[in-house]
């Protein structure tokens, strides 16, 4: 895992939930220390700990693991019709 792809898409989805490190660590358990050293790419956080991260930060954890991204989600409609919907993380 890439320590600066995961803080990147950490930080840049906690600004767009305007989430705080103090908040996040608040939710999540994780000293406010621990998630600004996630959110400089200084340490890598561990695998239970990027499954809380994600959740908090409204993101998928595999996009989180893998630095953000487009994800295509299927689902369907009011008609029951399949769509597809794309959302940037």
């Amino acid at each position: 895992m890439d320590s600066k792809k995961i803080s990147e898409c950490m930080t840049r989805n906690m600004k767009k939930n305007n989430i705080t490190a103090k908040s996040l660590s608040e939710k999540t358990g994780i000293s406010v220390e621990r998630i600004e050293e996630y959110m400089s790419g200084e340490f890598v956080p561990k695998a239970f700990e990027l499954r809380l991260i994600a959740h908090e930060i409204s993101v998928p954890l595999i996009s989180l693991i893998h630095g953000g991204g487009w994800i295509e989600y299927y689902m369907k409609d009011e008609n029951g019709k399949t769509v597809c919907k794309w959302e940037e993380y």
